[in-house]
């Protein structure tokens, strides 16, 4: 563990007394990303909400509103007349006002940054089945809701990161059942259908509810990341710090909408995609880097990083070779390596 620690330390040392990286590591200690401490709530169970009988009505069946002080179950069973479980029909009613509340708490804690598990319109409890990106889900409040928050938390010196899971939708999103009605829909192409997959169309893990959006079409990328208007931009001039991005495939395409963030202020704190074709944001290739066989690397960029898990053997080979090519900056972990492929323009 020394000889292990020794090493990085020289590492370091080397590596910053390089002319090419001046002032680079002083730069990413400016970053709020490095190093800050992350809060992450589920809206709808981090604090009772203070205006619950008003808004009953939002939990109709097959939704079920829970006591406060009810345990979360799980119950897998798919709810009558739905493709989710009874487990993600569960609610306990937490909004963005009731969080607002609590924010002594959580900078008492010592949290920079707050993160949110996503607040679009989506069904379920967790809304990773969006219905519609550019809406707030009106159990936890209204947009105005969100400009606040993004403000109060700007006002303690903390920063605001939404979830972005753009991977898939849910399976009830108008623009997912107007694309499998006619496939001269504007949406059609949102989506990847055909016979073999089940259901009829491409989703997320074969989960039947959650059919995946197809990042090579022009249109979902323009709705997504792309236009002035778009869910990323709109978000960030409402206040919001950053992203979380997650991406289950199309690494090039993941690296547009880190990008877009970085050249409209906002960050990527964490943007998880499949590697494609070994191809990193730079064109840099895990051939250039690596023996074959390299495995199969997961990829996540963050903190402004391209990060990579590899097999340890790989790791030794990428080890050197970085450092040799003056990119490695640190090794976390014996299968973790961060090279230094920046998210900026």
């Amino acid at each position: 563990m020394r000889a292990a620690a020794a090493w990085m330390v020289g590492v370091m040392m080397v590596a910053t007394t390089a002319p090419a990286l001046a002032g680079v590591y002083e730069e990413r200690e400016r970053d709020w990303r490095n190093g800050a401490v992350v809060y992450q709530v589920i809206v709808d169970r981090f604090a009772p909400a203070a205006n619950l009988d008003a808004k009953r009505a939002l939990y109709a069946a097959p939704k079920v509103l829970r006591r406060w002080d009810e345990v979360p179950m799980a119950d897998n069973r798919l709810a009558p007349g739905t493709q989710v479980t009874h487990h993600e029909l569960d609610f306990w009613g937490g909004d963005l006002q009731s969080l607002r509340g609590r924010l002594d708490h959580v900078q008492a804690l010592g949290a920079d940054v707050l993160y949110l598990n996503p607040i679009h319109l989506g069904f379920t409890n967790h809304k990773y089945d969006a219905l519609d990106f550019q809406a707030v889900s009106p159990e936890y409040g209204t947009r105005e809701d969100v400009k606040v928050l993004a403000a109060e938390l700007r006002r303690r010196g903390m920063k605001l990161v939404l979830d972005g899971v753009f991977n898939h939708m849910g399976r009830q999103a108008p623009a997912c059942r107007q694309a499998a009605a006619d496939a001269r829909s504007a949406t059609r192409d949102w989506f990847v259908f055909g016979a073999q997959y089940p259901g009829g169309a491409r989703t997320w893990k074969s989960v039947l509810n959650l059919p995946e959006l197809n990042l090579d079409s022009d249109a979902v990328r323009a709705h997504i990341w792309a236009d002035r208007d778009s869910v990323l931009r709109s978000d960030l001039r409402d206040g919001a710090d950053g992203w979380r991005l997650a991406f289950e495939r199309h690494t090039d395409r993941a690296a547009d909408a880190v990008l877009v963030l970085a050249n409209t202020g906002g960050q990527a704190v964490s943007d998880i995609v499949q590697w494609r074709n070994g191809l990193m944001m730079d064109g840099t290739t895990l051939r250039d880097l690596l023996p074959p066989p390299a495995g199969s690397p997961a990829v996540a960029v963050y903190g402004g990083f391209v990060r990579i898990t590899l097999p340890p053997r790989s790791v030794r080979v990428l080890r050197a070779r970085c450092r040799h090519a003056g990119r490695l900056l640190r090794v976390q972990a014996r299968t973790l390596v961060q090279c230094s492929t920046l998210c900026g323009t």
